[in-house]
């Protein structure tokens, strides 16, 4: 696959999953992208009290998270490396005016469900949707372990550990 080599092969679509649970909540500024030799940035203004994720898809139809969470005010930064020849982003945020801080943000589960928003997007999981295969009783990976028993809920080689034991053939006991 040829690498990104300009920013025509790349598109983000803003904000148009911006939320908010802020009765004015102030305009997203413009994300600016910078794309070299494969390699992309993207910078923007954060707004207080904002919590930020991006998505990304190879064909505008199937959206995954990135692994990444941002929050408030202040310049952030995101980027990384692809070797396909069309990659798509789009920001997506979401004002809450009781999360003060990243940690809080990353901890906190806007979904109603109980599943930390980081740990749902490391996980593969929808972090704003609590319900069927991304709610904590759901199998995102189809292993028969529940997401919020799964040590893995993306990948089905991994779950819950079943040890069985039966009494030892010597006669001792088990404690």
């Amino acid at each position: 696959m040829k690498p990104l080599t300009h920013t025509t092969r790349l598109l983000f679509l803003l904000p148009l999953l911006g939320g908010s649970l802020i009765a004015n909540p102030a305009p997203q500024g413009t994300v600016a992208v910078n794309v070299t030799n494969g390699m992309w940035a993207a910078d923007w203004e954060g707004v207080e009290h904002r919590i930020y994720t991006f998505q990304w898809s190879l064909d505008l139809i199937n959206w995954r998270y990135a692994p990444f969470v941002e929050f408030g005010d202040g310049i952030h930064s995101w980027g990384g490396t692809s070797s396909t020849d069309k990659l798509f982003f789009r920001l997506h945020y979401l004002d809450d005016p009781e999360v003060n801080s990243l940690e809080e943000a990353k901890l906190k589960s806007f979904d109603g469900q109980g599943l930390p928003l980081e740990w749902k997007i490391l996980n593969g999981m929808s972090p704003f949707d609590g319900t069927g295969i991304n709610g904590p009783n759901g199998d995102l990976d189809g292993d028969g372990i529940a997401n919020n028993q799964d040590s893995r809920p993306n990948d089905d080689t991994m779950g819950a550990i079943s040890i069985t034991i039966t009494t030892p053939a010597n006669g001792t006991s088990i404690n």
